[in-house]
């Protein structure tokens, strides 16, 4: 015995596939904005450098927060001389339930 099940989709690949891209650089934007925000509050301050060299880059794929300045990775890490403080993977953590919320949100009105 055979079952057949037809099912019918409003919107086509066509039309869903820039909906889908545009969700993903809006969610990727909006979570990288949080982090860059959190980043710069965790980030301890002598002179400030740091804190404002923080910034974020978001490609089709991927949103990177982070710095240029050489000496944030041994802040982050620490070194054999000085404990780290953490500010970027904090600011990550903080954030994760939020950057889901974020993408479900957005990719729940492309099936709109």
């Amino acid at each position: 015995m055979d079952i057949k099940v037809k099912v019918k989709i409003n919107k086509s690949i066509r039309d869903i596939k820039p909906l889908i891209d545009k969700a993903r650089y809006q969610g990727l934007l909006a979570s990288a904005m949080l982090v860059e925000k959190d980043a710069k509050i965790e980030c301890p301050v002598d002179t400030g450098r740091l804190k404002g060299s923080i910034t974020y880059e978001v490609k089709p794929d991927v949103a990177t927060v982070g710095t240029n300045v050489e000496y944030a990775k041994h802040v982050e890490y620490g070194t054999k001389f000085m404990q780290g403080h953490p500010y970027l993977r904090p600011a990550l953590d903080k954030n994760i339930i939020k950057i889901k919320n974020i993408f479900k949100n957005l990719l729940a009105k492309v099936g709109e």
